[in-house]
């Protein structure tokens, strides 16, 4: 009898630990996570209206190639913020570099400006966004923290001066996902996304 009740005791337990890891799972997932993705989004509207300034000062063209890439990157991250995930990146990031070991095929690329500054400032951006894109990353996957916490000494030690925590868990995401990944898979998006509305 005793140790009838002992088994019963226990199977409760298990079984309202499974209900409340569910429930937390569910709160992530539905509210956590959206306030995540908002705010990755208003950091990235805040970065965009950086650019639009700059064009409306006059400091770049409006049909600056440059600008025109930049301004999609920026726009297609805004769209596709759930659509960013760590594995998914992380995934792809091995496929295409090992396809693109084979075939030879050069990293992807954004136009470049005629003037030097304006070019600058356009880079700037898109690293800026790009870190942000990182750090969202780390926010909304615990997966990337162990991918993380195994880099982050790493990161550390290629750093020349103490430049803070951000910047060498930026260091370390880099070196999980690059940068030139995700430019390239925001890059597919847009482009995805303009065959759609051509063929609609």
């Amino acid at each position: 009898m005793n140790w009838q009740m002992t088994n019963s005791l226990l199977n409760a337990r298990v079984m309202m630990m499974a209900i409340g890891a569910v429930a937390i799972v569910l709160i992530i997932e539905t509210v956590l996570r959206q306030a995540i993705i908002d705010s990755f989004r208003q950091r990235i509207f805040a970065i965009r209206r950086k650019l639009f300034l700059c064009m409306a000062n006059g400091a770049i063209r409006s049909n600056d190639p440059e600008y025109l890439a930049t301004e999609v990157y920026l726009n297609t991250l805004l769209r596709y913020a759930e659509r960013l995930m760590f594995l998914r990146l992380l995934v792809g990031a091995r496929v295409f570099y090992d396809h693109a070991a084979r075939m030879g095929a050069p990293p992807y690329q954004f136009p470049t400006s005629r003037d030097a500054e304006a070019s600058k400032f356009l880079f700037d951006i898109r690293r800026r966004a790009t870190e942000r894109v990182m750090l969202h990353l780390l926010e909304t996957s615990p997966l990337a923290w162990m991918f993380v916490a195994i880099r982050l000494p790493i990161a550390v030690g290629k750093l020349h001066r103490v430049q803070g925590v951000r910047r060498a868990v930026v260091q370390a995401m880099g070196q999980i996902v690059p940068s030139e990944r995700i430019e390239r898979d925001v890059a597919a998006m847009a482009a995805a996304e303009s065959v759609c509305a051509v063929a609609a």
